[in-house]
């Protein structure tokens, strides 16, 4: 991981297309999760790698329509480092996400 000031829209693209996963478990009482879900969430999607999710409403409807993400209902760090592992061991899993997360950012 590392942490860049100033980027550039193409270069966030850039390092998105090349990260193998993503969290977006932020939460789900916070103002800026539903605010920023576009910005986020999309731009991850379209750049294809697996993520997951804590289960927002939006998520949900998502991910029903193009199963791009693990959805989660619990963001302690447990479960979060459970989920990860997880699907960066289940190659069929992973791959299948991450196809659908391409798939989808042509949409």
């Amino acid at each position: 991981m590392r942490i860049k000031r100033n980027a550039s829209s193409r270069s966030v693209v850039d390092d998105c297309a090349k990260s193998n996963y993503w969290n977006g478990s932020g939460g789900k009482h916070g103002i800026n999760q539903y605010l920023a879900l576009p910005n986020k969430f999309f731009d991850y999607i379209s750049c294809g790698p697996a993520t997951d999710c804590y289960e927002l409403p939006e998520y949900i409807d998502l991910n029903r329509q193009f199963e791009v993400a693990v959805l989660i209902d619990d963001i302690n760090p447990g479960r979060i480092a459970d989920t990860v592992n997880n699907l960066l061991q289940d190659d069929v899993v992973y791959q299948r996400l991450r196809d659908n997360c391409l798939k989808a950012g042509r949409c």
